[in-house]
């Protein structure tokens, strides 16, 4: 359950990137391909202060 809510951040993100075209500029250009999408989300996400 504790885990879940850690986790809620970065799957709301995901969720985001993949139905609401989500995507920061700095990230780069745009994959299609979902699973590259979220290998460079968590690598962005996880050099952001926690």
């Amino acid at each position: 359950m504790i885990q879940e809510k850690i986790d809620w951040p970065f799957e709301g993100m995901c969720f985001d990137i993949k139905n609401n075209s989500f995507w920061i500029d700095e990230w780069g250009e745009k994959p299609s391909e979902d699973s590259k999408l979220i290998q460079i989300a968590k690598y962005y996400y996880d050099l952001a202060p926690k």
